[in-house]
């Protein structure tokens, strides 16, 4: 039996994911903040832990975990995150900082953890979440997107790195998602009232109202991710929905034509 480590799994994509893995016969081990929040998971059957992404001590303590008790980690799901939305100019920097601690630097703590065990055993699978918003940046949403496309440029140099020691990297790069994500980048924003961009946050409502016919759901996201999980030579990106597909045509065309779409 295989052995997962997944985190963010207190909603949505997470808890999707774990359910699925669980489903489909693999050891789960469905991570949290708060493990109040997961207790529906451990009725189900799947060890739960408390793990906060931020924290080196966590994030240790979780892999220590697993590996106490099934040696290595097969499949490392790195979900957990959120997004700052604003303006540049409108995000302090201590914003920015905490949106790279947990989108960028939670799954670099995670992935450094695990790969000792999985160079060891000659086999192993990486999945970090991406987002649409790797593959452009729209206004009002360059903080998230600059963390998603750190991510990504991460993922792809690890990918390479590993590869001579049968490990594998993939990168899930969902659109629109029927999760909580929306409300709670909604939290993210800063105070419009008197702010230069006043325009922007009332336009982003919007836009957000206009992409809720082209969302998945998690579940959609979790097969997704099991499937790259499962597979011998897994892909090194998986799309989850067409509008994705039309990002990267929007993100290959001319700045200049670029930016009117985005504006």
């Amino acid at each position: 039996m295989k052995t997962a480590l997944i985190t963010g799994c207190s909603s949505g994509i997470g808890r999707a994911t774990a359910e699925r893995f669980h489903d489909e016969g693999w050891r789960v081990y469905a991570t949290a903040r708060d493990t109040d929040d997961i207790t529906g998971l451990s009725e189900q059957g799947m060890e739960t832990l408390e793990l906060d992404v931020t924290e080196d001590g966590d994030c240790g303590a979780a892999v220590e975990a697993v590996e106490d008790d099934h040696d290595t980690v097969d499949c490392l799901v790195n979900n957990a995150g959120y997004g700052q939305m604003g303006a540049v100019e409108d995000v302090p920097v201590e914003d920015m900082h905490q949106q790279m601690e947990v989108n960028l630097y939670g799954p670099q703590r995670l992935t450094r953890r695990v790969l000792p065990g999985m160079r060891d055993q000659e086999s192993g699978t990486i999945v970090n979440v991406s987002s649409i918003a790797g593959q452009i940046s729209p206004p009002g949403m360059g903080v998230y997107s600059a963390s998603k496309h750190a991510l990504e440029a991460v993922s792809d140099s690890l990918r390479v790195e590993v590869a001579d020691f049968d490990v594998d990297v993939v990168l899930v790069e969902p659109g629109p998602v029927e999760t909580e994500f929306g409300g709670r980048a909604d939290e993210e924003y800063p105070d419009a009232e008197d702010s230069a961009y006043s325009k922007l946050y009332t336009s982003q409502e919007e836009r957000d109202d206009s992409l809720s016919r082209f969302t998945v759901t998690p579940e959609d996201v979790a097969e997704t991710i099991h499937e790259a999980a499962e597979a011998d030579s897994p892909k090194a990106r998986y799309t989850v929905t067409w509008s994705f597909r039309a990002a990267r045509i929007v993100r290959n065309v001319p700045p200049v034509i670029r930016d009117r779409l985005l504006r």
